[in-house]
């Protein structure tokens, strides 16, 4: 780990500014990493909500004259998690 990823999570001065570049310190963060997390995670959700939707398209295409494999595919995952 380089130096300047460990400076960017020391504590700011007492009004919440950054010395270095003046941005105002956001639970730790800077805005920009603030910003690049919460784009990170809006592309995260984005690719499994895609993911999702896309298995159940594949799974009715490959099965077109039924939607059992379509409801096993969703149901078999939720009924494997449930625990007593």
């Amino acid at each position: 780990m380089d130096s300047d990823s460990e400076e960017s999570f020391e504590p700011r001065n007492d009004d919440g500014h950054d010395e270095d570049s003046g941005d105002i310190a956001l639970g730790g963060l800077t805005r920009s990493q603030a910003l690049n997390l919460y784009v990170s995670h809006a592309f995260s959700t984005w690719n499994a909500r895609g993911y999702e939707f896309a298995a159940i398209l594949f799974t009715a295409a490959a099965y077109p004259d039924t939607l059992v494999a379509a409801a096993l595919r969703q149901a078999l995952p939720l009924l494997l998690s449930i625990q007593e």
